[in-house]
């Protein structure tokens, strides 16, 4: 398995850019969000470049300082906005051969794409994957019963079973293990 297959598999936005921000390679899911154009998209040279003009310098300078940098902390993180006022969390790190790589987090939620993953990985119900995915996005138990339209004592009786199946006896924990399990992994 080459390392593009392997980014391909990663649940969030990989760009690999030389100093000026000119795309080299972008994973399945960022070469997606780059069509989109909604966020973060490609100038007619190939370059990065948000969507506001103050973003798209902001990026390039992250990116050339961790192109040329010899440290490991170079780089950093931006925010840049989308038409609907959420943002698009971006993570800028030097690569040792030259160049940079951008680590997009796409807020549709990796975990909601892998729901699927999730219920055959732990062995949940539909009903229990849902209300895991609702609540590694961030909602309480009480907002999540409310958006998937079940009470309160069908959330915490799912939740049960969840714990159960999961080896977690924590919402915190269920969350880290969801995040960082395999099951997010396509």
């Amino acid at each position: 398995m080459g390392v593009e297959e392997l980014a391909d598999l990663l649940p969030q936005g990989v760009i690999v850019c030389d100093a000026r921000a000119r795309v080299l390679f972008a994973n399945r899911v960022a070469q997606a969000l780059l069509e989109d154009g909604d966020g973060l998209a490609l100038s007619n040279g190939g370059e990065l470049r948000g969507r506001m003009p103050g973003e798209t310098a902001a990026l390039r300078r992250l990116v050339a300082a961790a192109a040329g940098a010899l440290e490991v902390e170079a780089g950093g993180a931006l925010r840049v906005s989308r038409e609907s006022g959420e943002t698009l969390p971006l993570l800028v790190c030097p690569l040792r051969a030259g160049g940079a790589v951008v680590f997009v987090g796409d807020q549709a939620s990796p975990i909601r794409r892998a729901q699927l993953s999730i219920r055959r990985w732990y062995g949940l119900t539909a009903a229990e994957a849902r209300l895991a995915s609702a609540l590694a996005e961030g909602a309480s138990l009480e907002q999540a019963a409310l958006a998937l339209e079940i009470t309160r004592n069908t959330a915490r009786t799912h939740l049960k079973h969840i714990f159960e199946k999961t080896g977690t006896n924590r919402q915190s924990a269920l969350v880290r293990l969801l995040l960082a399990g395999p099951a997010i992994v396509r």
